[in-house]
């Protein structure tokens, strides 16, 4: 009987130890899993504020940023009109826009994995507001955009959030519309991007557009429609698989006589906004072709 219950308790034993192991195993491994979750969120961050740094390069624009057009005042008052002789057109565009990054400011509180607001370390972050617009050109790429931006620097992590010790204003050159558009963007800004460029044919058409998509080696022109004024033809694109299309809406022109395509970029939201005002249709809208 005494054996029996000392075998007993020695298996009772093996089994405590080996739930104390697991509970050890799977506490080390919730710890080690948490803090390299932490990591690899303040090494992204860092990695995206590093990456945006090194592209803004001390925020100086290079010779590709040095614009080529000019602008006019009009029409109106809340307008202004924006022309490339080079390029040979003219869109107007409005005069300011309210933007997400227009300003810096800082809270106390972050949102939990719920959704719910919760008290947190002063942090800075970014805040809507009013700014002028300019018009950034990249070769036969332009982008209607604001004139700065606020950018959040200096990030840190703390229970799985991630904070900014600093946000300072940031003027927009090419430089800055091109880390916007990486895939670990660090700089927010509101743009809609209008493609100009020359092409004789179809075969032309397509190798001009086809960098404005992600997945566009079997993008094809699907119709050509004669539009209303004359002036132009609008196409219409598809891909073999249609998801390869996908990415919101762009409008094509083409334009016979002059043989130039434009393609403006109108995504899934809208872009340019003040209050209820949304611009992008007027701004495609005010496009012209000049001698």
């Amino acid at each position: 009987m005494k054996k029996a219950k000392a075998k007993n308790f020695r298996n009772a034993e093996a089994v405590l130890v080996v739930v104390l192991i697991a509970i050890i195993g799977v506490t080390g491994w919730y710890v080690y899993s948490a803090k390299s979750n932490a990591d690899q969120t303040l090494d992204a961050a860092n990695q995206t504020s590093t990456e945006v740094s090194e592209s803004l390069a001390s925020n100086k624009p290079t010779a590709s940023a040095t614009n080529i057009g000019t602008f006019s005042d009009g029409p109106g008052t809340d307008f202004k009109t924006y022309t490339n002789k080079t390029y040979g057109f003219s869109i107007t565009v409005p005069k300011n826009i309210l933007t997400e990054s227009g300003t810096c400011t800082t809270v106390d509180y972050a949102y939990n994995t719920y959704g719910y607001k919760i008290p947190a370390p002063t942090t800075s972050a970014l805040a809507p507001a009013v700014v002028p617009t300019t018009v950034v050109e990249d070769a036969d790429t332009f982008y209607v955009t604001q004139a700065y931006s606020s950018q959040l620097t200096d990030p840190s992590t703390s229970s799985g959030n991630t904070f900014y010790g600093g946000c300072h204003k940031v003027d927009t050159t090419v430089d800055v519309v091109r880390a916007s558009n990486a895939p670990t963007a660090g700089v927010l800004l509101d743009t809609l991007p209008i493609l100009v460029a020359s092409a004789n044919n179809d075969s032309e058409i397509l190798s001009k557009i086809r960098p404005q998509f992600e997945n566009s080696a079997t993008l094809k022109i699907a119709s050509k429609t004669t539009d209303p004024q004359g002036s132009w033809q609008n196409l219409k694109l598809s891909c073999d698989n249609p998801e390869d299309c996908q990415g919101g809406r762009s409008d094509v022109r083409y334009y016979t006589k002059q043989h130039k395509v434009v393609v403006f970029l109108l995504g899934q939201s809208a872009h340019l906004t003040n209050g209820p005002t949304i611009y992008d249709l007027q701004i495609e809208d005010s496009f012209a072709l000049i001698k």
